[in-house]
């Protein structure tokens, strides 16, 4: 009986711990091997998934420049993002135009906007959320294509029109199925077929379609971060129209 219940306990103990060590496993659900395969070469190029769940907090400043279709900026900014991750999810982003302070801030899932330390109570939380998912969104990836709710199917390869060759990762999000996404929009990731880093991704709105350039990055603490991309607005033909929106990232403080 003794014998039986130590061979019970060592198979009970061999399962508890290959579930631990799937749970871990971050692709344990993604059966197609060559999309696993690109998505782990990336995870690593960009400085590991390990240790991007075990980042604290992530500090940066954003400059956008959004061009109208005639080459006229419509808007500049210059914000400084922060994101804490650990204990509780916060973020909030601060800029200042002209003499008013603005802060978006989502924390809880309750998203706000403040002008000079008061809440605009004319901003919706939606558009808010949108805002701050989106910029959340775009730093994290290739992390952040491992969230809940993304259905991830590998494209093969193909040359962009900076002349890249990459690898194609596609992500189809269902706001029905994770709140995250408030929208059911639809990503082309870009990841060079040499190094396998994020170079770049189109994304299928619900009235356009953008394509956007990483163009230079900063490897800060193991991270390869983007500090500088461009998005080009689509023709239904693939080809770009115009110059929609320049960033310019820098200052990336992580704890």
């Amino acid at each position: 009986m003794l014998k039986n219940i130590c061979v019970l306990a060592f198979f009970l103990l061999i399962s508890s711990c290959a579930t631990t060590i799937k749970e871990q496993d971050p692709l344990s659900t993604i059966k197609d091997a060559k999309l696993k395969e690109v998505l782990n070469k990336s995870l690593d190029a960009m400085g590991g998934h390990e240790n991007w769940n075990n980042l604290k907090t992530l500090q940066f400043h954003k400059k956008t420049a959004l061009y109208e279709s005639s080459g006229d900026i419509e808007k500049a900014t210059d914000q400084i993002h922060r994101y804490t991750f650990r204990p509780q999810n916060k973020v909030s982003i601060n800029w200042q135009e002209a003499d008013i302070a603005y802060e978006m801030v989502l924390e809880n899932e309750d998203a706000k906007k403040l002008k000079n330390g008061v809440v605009d109570l004319t901003a919706k939380s939606s558009s808010l959320k949108n805002s701050i998912y989106a910029s959340t969104f775009v730093i994290g990836i290739p992390f952040k294509l491992l969230d809940e709710g993304a259905q991830l199917s590998y494209e093969g390869t193909k040359v962009i029109p900076n002349g890249k060759e990459v690898h194609v990762v596609k992500a189809v999000y269902n706001p029905t199925v994770y709140n995250a996404h408030t929208k059911a929009d639809i990503w082309w990731h870009y990841f060079d077929v040499q190094n396998y880093q994020q170079v770049g991704y189109a994304v299928q709105l619900h009235d356009h379609t953008s394509y956007v350039e990483n163009l230079s990055f900063d490897r800060v603490d193991g991270f390869l971060f983007t500090t500088s991309r461009k998005s080009w607005r689509m023709d239904d033909n693939g080809n770009k129209l115009y110059l929609r929106a320049a960033y310019e990232y820098s200052k990336y403080e992580l704890k």
